[in-house]
């Protein structure tokens, strides 16, 4: 992630980097690399540009090659969780920037820290004198970053070989996919800690971060890297060993966000009786578990969807799967772009009319005709 750079020593109260932190506490470097071990060394990303009718590609889906940065898993003695922010301390509560994150990017923001040391110094904390794996994410309720920003450190955890006692999360709330995903992966209940106060292990293993975001101008955060190898991991845990039975020939899905709080399509009924005459049908997905989630996309051949966590799904699909993603101008990440670019997906996008100016949570209306037109372009 972009940081900017501070002339100097790093101030009291964080370390740039868990690399720096490990070597100014350990004077040789033998005794550093046993405490960081480094996997996926600059993973290179292909990125191809997003297929749509206009005639300028937005600056979020331009054509790029992009290297990922090492991933990694440390062990902090006596290490620090503050939970309420998914923020990583030493046992000395300074803070580790590369493992903690806030999507408003307040902790790249050292004039408003200055008095945060003295505040994570006076929060109660819980000491477990185990080996505790950090899990902890600002959005881990969100399905997209509970798949992608959370579940792929387990493999990271893996690939350490370091033995695991229990794994720390920040979960607000406990969602029906978090519990179906972990018992997937092999991690039952007894060895969670979801206590909603600060805590300090004996030995914190902290893998790092998964997707690669940058600070933009106006201190928002975007993606600009999701790593292959998190795609992999995810289609080997949970793709089913053989062929799905895709009799029900659900082949053609609209996924709906009528049951969303924000970003709704205005005119979703109009378009279901269009895409009707196509074959598509129209899915939600919150009632689903996460392996009917799987098997639905899994057997699709093309995807209408507004942008929304449900895409997260598209990491199922088969190779030259059709796609197309329906825009607020507001807010267009490119999380699902990407996922498509490693999963080799036919990827199209189409901007849409918002309701309010400038809103990124506005609704909006589909343009009919550019909709059946796209869906044209992308050979149906």
């Amino acid at each position: 992630m972009g940081i900017r750079k501070i002339k100097g020593k790093n101030p009291y109260w964080f370390f740039r980097t868990t690399w720096r932190y490990l070597t100014v506490k350990y004077s040789k470097l033998r005794r550093v690399r046993e405490k960081y071990k480094i996997f996926y060394h600059n993973e290179t990303n292909y990125y191809s540009e997003a297929q749509r009718l206009a005639d300028h590609v937005h600056e979020n889906f331009r054509s790029c090659i992009v290297k990922t940065p090492a991933s990694f898993v440390a062990v902090l003695t006596n290490g620090r969780v503050c939970r309420q922010n998914a923020f990583v301390l030493t046992a000395k509560y300074k803070l580790l920037q590369d493992v903690s994150f806030e999507f408003n990017a307040e902790h790249l923001k050292p004039i408003k820290r200055q008095d945060a040391y003295h505040k994570w110094k006076s929060r109660p904390t819980k000491y477990y004198p185990e080996t505790v794996a950090v899990l902890i994410f600002c959005s881990s309720d969100n399905y997209y970053h509970w798949m992608f920003d959370v579940l792929p450190r387990i493999h990271l955890l893996r690939l350490s070989g370091i033995r695991i006692d229990k794994y720390v999360l920040n979960r607000q709330e406990m969602f029906p996919f978090q519990e179906e995903t972990l018992a997937v992966l092999g991690i039952p209940n007894k060895k969670i800690i979801d206590s909603p106060i600060d805590l300090q292990a004996r030995k914190l293993v902290v893998p790092s971060l998964i997707t690669r975001y940058i600070l933009t101008p106006h201190t928002e955060v975007r993606p600009d890297v999701i790593p292959k190898w998190a795609c992999d991991f995810l289609r080997k845990e949970f793709l089913p060993p053989h062929d799905n039975d895709c009799s029900e020939n659900n082949e053609y899905i609209y996924i709906s966000r009528e049951n969303a709080k924000y970003r709704k399509v205005i005119n979703e009924e109009e378009i279901i009786n269009h895409l009707n005459k196509f074959g598509f049908k129209k899915v939600t997905l919150e009632s689903m578990k996460v392996t009917q989630q799987v098997q639905l996309f899994s057997c699709a051949k093309f995807i209408i969807a507004p942008h929304g966590a449900g895409l997260t799904n598209l990491v199922f699909c088969k190779p030259g799967t059709k796609v197309i993603e329906l825009f607020n101008p507001y807010y267009m990440p490119s999380y699902y772009w990407m996922i498509s670019n490693h999963i080799h997906l036919n990827y199209f996008y189409l901007v849409n009319e918002a309701e309010q100016l400038n809103s990124a949570s506005s609704d909006y209306k589909v343009n009919i005709d550019k909709l059946l037109e796209t869906i044209q372009y992308a050979g149906l």
